[in-house]
């Protein structure tokens, strides 16, 4: 501020600061536990990117230097995770840090295998392959390729049943009972 001093003092020359405050977290494998490094976690204010982080190695992220006021964070979608809690959680800064954003993410699996003709060793195409929850209800069915290969992907962790096709003319051999 520039002052111009005459025959008379200057007076009410004020500054005002505003306390900077920061928000932070942490990203988890919903099974494990362990913290999630390399994924970007996004800061938003009206709706606007403002900036954005990576996790360390044990899943920390922060954001530094905010002044007061209504924040948005949100992690990023990725390939082959789910997102155990809310993408993007609404956060107000008034008067002190806000740590504890956390973000838990569980990794989503696959079951797979072949279905093959055990005299030969060649895969069998075309045969129906089940899959079922731990209550006993069907949640998926595929068919087997032309090598005899099936696959259920996009599951999270959990008990399953893979159950095959009975067919006229066929003998299940192994396992000798595949619907248990």
């Amino acid at each position: 501020t520039a002052v111009v001093l005459d025959d008379k003092d200057v007076e009410d020359i004020d500054f005002y600061n505003v306390p900077l405050f920061s928000i932070s977290g942490h990203k988890f494998n919903y099974n494990t536990q362990e913290g999630l490094s390399g994924w970007t976690i996004s800061l938003l204010k009206d709706d606007v990117p403002i900036a954005t982080t990576t996790t360390d190695a044990d899943g920390y992220y922060e954001f530094l230097k905010l002044e007061p006021g209504d924040y948005v964070v949100c992690e990023e979608d990725r390939d082959g995770w789910k997102h155990m809690d809310e993408r993007c959680r609404d956060i107000t800064l008034s008067g002190e840090d806000v740590a504890g954003v956390d973000f838990t993410n569980a990794p989503l699996l696959c079951i797979s295998g072949h279905k093959f003709n055990s005299k030969t060793g060649e895969g069998l195409s075309g045969w129906s392959i089940q899959l079922k929850d731990s209550t006993g209800a069907v949640i998926a069915t595929t068919t087997t390729d032309t090598e005899g290969y099936y696959e259920f992907c996009g599951l999270m962790s959990g008990d399953y049943v893979v159950r095959e096709e009975s067919r006229d003319g066929w003998k299940h051999v192994d396992p000798e009972d595949p619907y248990t």
